[in-house]
């Protein structure tokens, strides 16, 4: 069994493993932590097609690329408690709930770390 540790924070999040009773982090970017945050590309100025979204520093360095046009969503795990929020429409991608953005962002943590340590995690330990 592969288990994942995440610990998903409303700001940064990280991830790590138990390895030969070592802890090793997932890395993101060089970093032991990522910005929780989600980019949605609506139209790349450059390319002039629509592609997948981006996440942590990516998500940030694609917001602020003179070159992109999309939406940048952060904060978004807040938006679990928020009774009163339904949805939000995200251009070329749909409407998303809270739990859909989670769902993106943790998705992407998961596949990371599966790349790093070339291991299908089939567990997750989920801390906020």
């Amino acid at each position: 069994m592969s288990i994942l540790g995440i610990d998903f924070g409303t700001s940064n999040s990280l991830a790590a493993i138990i390895n030969n009773g070592k802890l090793e982090f997932v890395e993101f970017d060089g970093e032991k932590s990522t910005p929780t945050v989600l980019f949605f590309p609506a139209i790349s100025l450059l390319k002039k097609t629509n592609r997948d979204y981006e996440f942590g520093y990516k998500a940030i360095e694609a917001k602020y690329d003179e070159h992109e046009i999309g939406r940048l969503v952060f904060s978004f795990k807040g938006l679990l408690a928020d009774r009163s929020f339904d949805s939000t429409a995200i251009p070329v991608y749909g409407s998303f709930t809270a739990e859909k953005f989670c769902s993106y962002f943790l998705k992407q943590i998961k596949a990371t770390a599966e790349n790093q340590f070339k291991t299908i995690f089939d567990s997750v330990v989920l801390g906020r």
